[in-house]
């Protein structure tokens, strides 16, 4: 009997040692806890990670210190700078040395939306934020990336479903369906002050298929799939 409490005591602190370390997950900042109009000095470094310079959504190039060396970067034709980054994954270890798989998965890589995407912010030459980029990133596996197009519509969700104009280009000698499928669109709607832009791709191009001709294997990575969100403020506009 003496060791009743001796098991109780274990048993009730097995189940409240957790709580604390729940307690202490929160959301990293994400790209929309950048507020455009914000001096690039004025946002914390450490709340994010991996600053570079950005190449259009593509792969980082010149390695920074801050969203404060945007001037390091080449401008783009409208002026402003790009610095990709991402976002702080500390919380993330701390999830993996407790094996807290929910929050692992929540706390995991930068995927706005739940997708593994490059993300960027978009400065003019006062180091005024003016811009925020997505693009869904290629470097997934081929059933990742096979829905990326599909994130458009969250995209679109982010800032209200309706007023949306849409061009969809059909099928051409260059761009192919994927099976059934086939999706190149872009999209524009201006609110509030923004200027925003959603592509999305989904197709073949020239020499890709399923099956390699040549092997008979079936081939990996062999189409495009993509989506892009813009947000600008005005003056500031997508390109054409």
């Amino acid at each position: 009997m003496r060791q009743l409490p001796i098991v109780l005591g274990l048993t009730i602190g097995a189940l409240l040692a957790p709580a604390p370390v729940y307690a202490q997950f929160n959301r990293p900042p994400d790209i929309w806890n950048l507020e455009l109009g914000a001096e690039a000095a004025s946002i914390p470094r450490l709340d994010y990670q991996d600053y570079a310079c950005g190449t259009n959504g593509g792969p980082p190039a010149r390695p920074l210190s801050s969203f404060a060396d945007f001037l390091t970067c080449q401008p783009e034709p409208d002026g402003l700078r790009e610095v990709q980054f991402g976002y702080d994954d500390e919380q993330e270890y701390v999830a993996r040395a407790y094996e807290i798989e929910a929050w692992i998965e929540r706390l995991s890589g930068t995927r706005p939306f739940g997708a593994p995407s490059i993300v960027s912010a978009l400065f003019d030459p006062a180091g005024v934020l003016r811009g925020l980029r997505i693009v869904t990133d290629n470097r997934v596996s081929d059933v990742q990336r096979a829905a990326a197009h599909t994130y458009r519509y969250q995209y679109k969700n982010r800032f209200g479903l309706e007023g949306w104009a849409c061009i969809e280009t059909p099928p051409d000698d260059a761009r192919q369906p994927v099976g059934d499928a086939f999706v190149d669109e872009r999209c524009t709607k201006s609110m509030d002050g923004l200027n925003l832009r959603v592509v999305a791709r989904y197709y073949r191009r020239p020499g890709e298929s399923t099956i390699d001709p040549v092997a008979g294997r079936v081939t990996t990575g062999l189409f495009e799939s993509s989506a892009r969100l813009e947000v600008y403020q005005d003056p500031y506009r997508p390109a054409d």
